[in-house]
């Protein structure tokens, strides 16, 4: 009979994160004899249109799903109460499946995941995924000089320690995370696990994509053969640096007009052409793309160069970007910046691009001079570098291991 174990998420399944983030992981470990019982919260919308689907992929599966609907309003209160909805429910389930394994996606859900421990005497896994509270703090969601805000920020700080000390196992995304947690001399060193972001290099295939699809794709975006790609992909605003993104491709235009800048994104909106506008960009040298996850992997398959920046602070140090993990699983050399997770480690490590350390022209100049170096590196290089490190089974096996010592 497999092991039962529960999977609590605030995040919903039918999210795009819990699509690409959540739901490969844990249907990878439903192939290696765990029965996963899942508690999500979900948003509305995004509910109606994906529950379907959500619950075809799941069929068949020893995956059984509990979905709650998310509490948007009002602030602070709505969290309180989705907890208080969490905790009976997940109480009920631990009885009901003899659950031996509560494993806690961030710090919402470990506030039930500590209490089931206490209570039942289950195993916790802290699954943090990042430093969540300044997080909250940098993306200026939380506003400490707001007394209530104030009260959130202290009391999870003190939670933070207790999730930490009372947890079997605590996920980090990044190396760099795991030394800084390991500076408190209360922690331990022998229970945190280290697990990236990681991608589906199935999907993500560049050899996948027909030079026909290509040429067609090309055409439609009036893209001419002389005429190379840099893209960014992914969400705009709050960390990542839309406008040094852009002053970047203004810069790397004026020395090489044949680029053209493709943004794949979901956040395209009228700020970002009047932005362009702004900066006089030519707006015949952008290209806009609002893609699903099969279009994504078309439009990086015309990609030359990829680039990302990202608001760099004390949060980030714990961030391990998805998208690097897609971009060189699409053999796309990538410039991004330093002080972002593990990215200098990735960086020194293998010839995947270049890292800029500051955002001024001196330092996009630098840059823009590496970039024949880096179009000339070998694709197959940068796919293998994908699949040793950050393959979707690579991050499976390590949840399994994680799964199979408790």
């Amino acid at each position: 009979m497999p092991k039962s174990t529960l999977f609590l998420s605030y995040d919903g399944l039918t999210d795009p994160l819990g699509q690409s983030q959540i739901l490969p992981y844990l249907l990878g470990l439903s192939q290696s004899g765990y029965q996963i019982n899942i508690i999500s919260f979900e948003k509305e919308i995004a509910f109606q249109n994906q529950k379907s689907k959500t619950e075809s992929l799941l069929s068949g599966t020893t995956i059984n799903w509990f979905p709650l609907l998310y509490t948007k309003k009002p602030p602070v209160l709505s969290t309180i109460y989705d907890v208080y909805r969490l905790a009976q429910k997940a109480k009920k389930l631990a009885n009901e499946k003899s659950i031996s394994i509560v494993h806690c996606r961030s710090y919402i859900t470990a506030l039930v995941g500590v209490w089931l421990k206490q209570k039942l005497n289950i195993k916790l896994i802290f699954d943090m995924r990042g430093f969540w509270i300044e997080e909250r703090i940098e993306g200026k969601i939380w506003n400490i000089s707001n007394p209530i805000f104030n009260l959130v920020y202290k009391f999870f700080k003190k939670k933070e320690i207790k999730f930490i000390n009372k947890a079997d196992v605590v996920v980090s995304l990044t190396y760099a995370a795991e030394k800084i947690i390991l500076q408190n001399p209360v922690f331990k060193p022998n229970k945190i696990k280290v697990i990236p972001c990681c991608s589906d290099t199935n999907l993500f295939d560049a050899k996948k994509i027909s030079e026909n699809t290509r040429q067609n794709l090309r055409a439609k975006l009036n893209i001419n053969p002389e005429h190379k790609v840099v893209c960014y992909l992914g969400s705009l605003g709050t960390w990542y640096m839309q406008t040094e993104m852009l002053l970047f491709f203004k810069e790397l235009h004026k020395s090489a007009p044949e680029f053209i800048f493709l943004i794949i994104s979901n956040d395209i909106s009228e700020a970002l052409y009047q932005e362009i506008k702004k900066l006089e960009i030519p707006l015949s040298s952008m290209r806009f793309a609002k893609c699903n996850r099969i279009e994504v992997v078309e439009h990086l398959a015309i990609t030359d160069l990829a680039l990302f920046f990202v608001r760099p602070s004390f949060s980030k140090i714990a961030s391990s970007p998805t998208k690097l993990a897609e971009l060189l699983a699409m053999q796309i050399p990538v410039i991004a910046n330093t002080k972002i997770g593990d990215m200098e480690l990735y960086f020194e490590k293998f010839e995947i691009g270049y890292l800029i350390p500051d955002f001024t022209i001196p330092n996009y100049t630098e840059a823009i001079k590496q970039i024949p170096f880096l179009m000339n590196i070998d694709k197959n290089s940068l796919s293998n570098v994908a699949k040793e490190n950050f393959d979707l089974q690579i991050g499976v096996s390590r949840y399994k291991e994680v799964y199979d010592s408790l």
